[in-house]
Order: C-alpha cells, then structure tokens, then sequence
C-alpha cells in the first residue's frame, strides 16, 4: 500500500484532534484541583475530580484504540482477536455514552474470519463512525456469510449524522487526494485498507437521522 507523506501529516492532524480534547480537560481540571488544594472540599472541587477522571478514562480509550486500529502491532486471527477488538469498540464508544449492539451471531462468523488485517479494518471503520455520532447514537452491527466470506452491515441511528458528501467519496476513493482534510482523512485511509484486501464497501446516506455501512471481504 502506498501512501505519500501528505498524507501521513494530515493523518497525524486527525488523531490529534481526537485526543486534544480530554487531554486538554485534564489540564483544566488538574489546574482547579491545584488552586483549591488549600481549601475546604467543596461540590467544585468532587465535580472537578469526576470531570478529570471521565477525561482520563476517554483518553486512555482512545490512545488503546488508535494503537491497535493505526498501530503496527498485531492482532489475534482467532476468537481472542476478535474478543480484544470488540473490548476496544465498546470503551471507545463509551466516550459518546452510545452502546454498540452486536447482532446474533456475530461474535462467531467474525470471529472464523478474524486475522490481522480484517480486524483492523473493522476498527477503522469504527473510528471513522467514532468522529461523525453524537451522544446516545444507537448502532448495531449484522454479519452474514456470503459467498464462502464474510458481509457486515453497520446500522447507525440517532441525531444530526449525516455522513458527509467528501467523507462518502473518501470512502469509495473517489475523491481528489488535494480535497483530503483533517475531517475526511480518516474515510481516505479506510478506503486504502479496504482497497489493500480487496474488500467491497459501500455507504448508505439518505438523511440526518441514519446511515448504513455494509463490508464484504474477499
């Protein structure tokens, strides 16, 4: 897989758009702590505390996620992999208090087609619908075999999250590599993975209120 160095840059902007946030809430929030040591404890100083304890729980799942979904090290291609990836869905969403539904038999037929590569495509995916949700999304995931392979369906339902015309075209490869931004990069490198593998996806998006991605590898 080729990819030029633009291209890792604008990556890396996104990542840390991803992590700025609760790392930057920690900073606050150890700032307050740190001017109030002195005093009496108060309900500022429990709330304080609650705040920065979600944001290092939302950075620790983040930084776990992106090292195994971006990272080189390797997964299980077995029922443990499978097992340690969908560990690493559910913490990260926990984030946008959404809960990811598995459907009925998923856990085997991903699991019998589980290796390195698909795994982390999937994880992928995920972080793609990790950046456009807002709270309390809801989103289930099918797996059907077809074809002697394996077909997911993501069904994604909830307020305002519409996916983008680029990011839909990032996703298919159609888009012009100078049009790549910290919003779409992460679709573009999805699209490269699924291209690697030789996978077939494809997004449906009608309206504001659900979209569906289904995913047939080869």
């Amino acid at each position: 897989m080729k990819v030029d160095f633009s291209i890792i840059s604008i990556l890396c902007s996104r990542i840390c758009h991803d992590l700025i946030n609760p790392a930057g809430n920690l900073d606050f929030v150890i700032k307050i702590i740190q001017e109030d040591a002195k005093k009496i404890p108060s309900d500022n100083n429990i709330e304080a505390v609650e705040i920065a304890a979600k944001s290092a729980e939302s950075l620790k799942n983040r930084l776990s996620f992106i090292r195994m979904a971006l990272g080189s090290a390797s997964l299980g291609n077995d029922a443990s992999g499978f097992a340690e990836v969908k560990k690493l869905i559910q913490d990260l969403f926990i984030d946008k208090n959404t809960n990811v539904q598995w459907g009925e038999g998923s856990d085997t037929l991903i699991s019998k087609y589980a290796d390195n590569k698909n795994l982390k495509l999937l994880m992928n995916i995920f972080f793609v619908i990790f950046g456009i949700i807002h709270d309390k999304t809801r989103m289930i995931i099918y797996a059907k075999e077809i074809d002697n392979t394996l077909g997911l369906a993501i069904s994604v339902e909830g307020d305002n999250i519409r996916l983008s015309d680029d990011n839909i075209m990032a996703l298919k490869g159609q888009i012009d590599t100078s049009k790549l931004t910290a919003r779409n990069i992460h679709s573009y490198y999805t699209y490269l993975l699924v291209n690697e593998i030789n996978a077939n996806l494809e997004v449906y998006s009608e309206n504001n209120r659900e979209f569906k991605i289904a995913l047939k590898y080869k």
